[in-house]
């Protein structure tokens, strides 16, 4: 069953200090993240999607830095500390979002640590979190706690990590 659905009448912010460089999104888009599980072992990937709703009868025109409009990753204490290295390149991209209109963004959390060479996350809770790239700071949807697991396969798991790349 999905991690979290989009409500129909409520859109959930995140807490200010939850994510680094946390945004106002623009009160007329409803960010949701939605995962596929909540549980992830050393190296392994979680999917889901970015949902972005426009709740609006207005067109919105999102702006972005570079070529990535969205990304994601897992935090602990408002630092990002896992998934994917992204590559993005520069000069901007836009975003329109019609009115009452919802855009569904792919996710892929890889829980291998982004700090230092790249490991596999230590076993233990973590905030996923996802967010909408605007010319300004991070849109981010509402977090979902994942559990990551000890791998099977330590070995194996160091190897994931330190050969995947986005």
């Amino acid at each position: 069953t999905p991690s979290h659905a989009p409500s129909e009448d409520t859109c959930e912010r995140p807490e200010p200090g939850t994510f680094p460089r946390q945004g106002d999104p623009d009160p007329r888009l409803c960010l949701t993240l939605v995962l596929d599980a909540t549980t992830v072992e050393q190296g392994g990937v979680l999917e889901g999607e970015l949902i972005v709703e426009n709740r609006s009868a207005d067109r919105i025109e999102v702006g972005h830095t570079s070529s990535c409009r969205t990304d994601d990753g897992f935090y602990r204490d408002a630092e990002h500390v896992g998934s994917y290295e992204q590559v993005c390149a520069f000069g901007g991209a836009q975003t329109t979002f019609q009115p009452h209109q919802t855009h569904r963004f792919e996710v892929s959390l890889l829980a291998c640590s982004v700090n230092g060479p790249n490991r596999p996350l230590s076993p233990g809770t973590y905030l996923a979190g996802a967010y909408l790239r605007p010319n300004a700071p991070p849109w981010y949807a509402p977090p979902v706690e994942v559990t990551v697991t000890p791998a099977p396969n330590p070995a194996a798991a160091e190897a994931t990590c330190n050969q995947t790349r986005r």
